[in-house]
């Protein structure tokens, strides 16, 4: 009796799907995807597909959140959200991202009692491996690569000049950062650029 108790247990368990949370900026889906699960919104910069039957993610279009769901995706990623609050750790750019050019990375800490701590993160490809529930999810595929890190008392600025070789033109990049405060230790959303 036990052993098949245990067996049953054992098979249940591994059909059951772990919560998952991930920062992002939520962007509507754009046309039919291979996925067919009822998607309606992605996380900009990455390949994680988000439906909702329990919240409206049309109201959260163009804000960096933090969702909360169940990866229930067949042949994608595709997370049923059930919760999404703004993200504690945010991640942007502005400049050029051209050879010889300049871009800019602002990383926000929402949290009170400064200086928090982040660093920046850089890979070749993007990525989706689930951490736990305080960091969330790593966006980047290997090899990953710090570029920056520091303190900041709210936001920061990082700027990075792009090496002026023209073969970097095409190149694309994804970046995330982490950012830990008083009561906030998150991987950020992820960014994407290509060197044009």
């Amino acid at each position: 009796m036990i052993p098949r108790l245990a067996c049953a247990l054992v098979l249940v368990g591994s059909g059951a799907s772990a919560q998952v949370i991930v920062n992002g900026i939520v962007q509507p889906v754009p046309g039919p995807t291979i996925c067919m699960q009822g998607e309606t919104h992605l996380l900009e910069c990455t390949s994680v597909f988000l439906r909702s039957s329990t919240i409206d993610l049309n109201n959260f279009v163009g804000q960096t959140v933090r969702v909360t769901g169940v990866d229930v995706g067949l042949l994608c990623t595709v997370i049923e959200v059930t919760s999404a609050v703004p993200a504690g750790v945010t991640l942007d750019f502005n400049g050029a991202p051209t050879p010889g050019g300049t871009v800019a990375f602002t990383v926000c800490v929402f949290t009170s009692n400064p200086p928090h701590v982040y660093a920046l993160f850089v890979s070749p490809s993007s990525g989706y491996l689930p951490l736990d529930p305080i960091l969330g999810t790593a966006l980047l595929g290997p090899p990953v690569v710090l570029f920056g890190a520091g303190f900041t008392f709210g936001c920061s600025n990082v700027p990075v000049s792009i090496p002026p070789d023209p073969s970097l033109v095409g190149a694309s990049f994804w970046i995330q950062a982490f950012g830990s405060g008083t009561f906030v230790t998150q991987l950020s959303n992820a960014v994407c650029l290509t060197i044009i």
